[in-house]
């Protein structure tokens, strides 16, 4: 009874309930992201492109009958190259306009929302610890570390989505 780990097999609970919060995050980020009144906006961009890749990342492409060049787009080497072409104009404008985004950047990262975001990724790299280790319910406690990372993932965005984060 106590070795059964199948809900953290491939797309059970485990990992589906990770896909629906990261799903729900990246539509909170991207509904942010949207919102040019706020002033930080580009924070929600990063945090959609990261969650894309996160997503990318828990999803098997290569299970789907979808195209093979999706595939090697989405997985991969080429996940990797994809996220960088998306994140590398956001950053190199970031840079430009360093003294506008600085204050910005360093009172989200003191804000609930960075702390939260900062410990999810703890989480996920605990997490990582367990994937190729040979306990008996190693998958289960690595789908479980990364399951209480993306609530925390959800948990920044939310407050990020009902409070805008101002440089002052």
């Amino acid at each position: 009874m106590y070795g059964n780990t199948a809900i953290a097999n491939e797309y059970n609970l485990l990992e589906s309930a990770q896909v629906c919060l990261l799903l729900i995050c990246l539509a909170f980020t991207l509904y942010i992201a949207l919102d040019r009144a706020r002033e930080d906006t580009i924070i929600s961009i990063i945090l959609s492109i990261a969650l894309f890749g996160i997503l990318l990342r828990e999803i098997d492409l290569e299970d789907f009958n979808i195209p093979m060049w999706i595939i090697a787009i989405g997985s991969g080497s080429g996940r990797t190259l994809l996220l960088l072409i998306m994140l590398a104009p956001v950053l190199l404008y970031m840079i430009v306009k360093y003294q506008q985004y600085y204050g910005l950047v360093k009172k989200y990262f003191m804000s609930q929302v960075g702390l939260s975001l900062i410990l999810s990724f703890c989480l996920l790299l605990i997490g990582s610890m367990f994937e190729h280790e040979y306990l008996l319910s190693r998958t289960l406690i690595e789908e479980s570390f990364e399951l209480f990372a993306y609530g925390l993932f959800f948990r920044a965005v939310f407050i990020m989505s009902q409070s805008e984060i101002k440089t002052d």
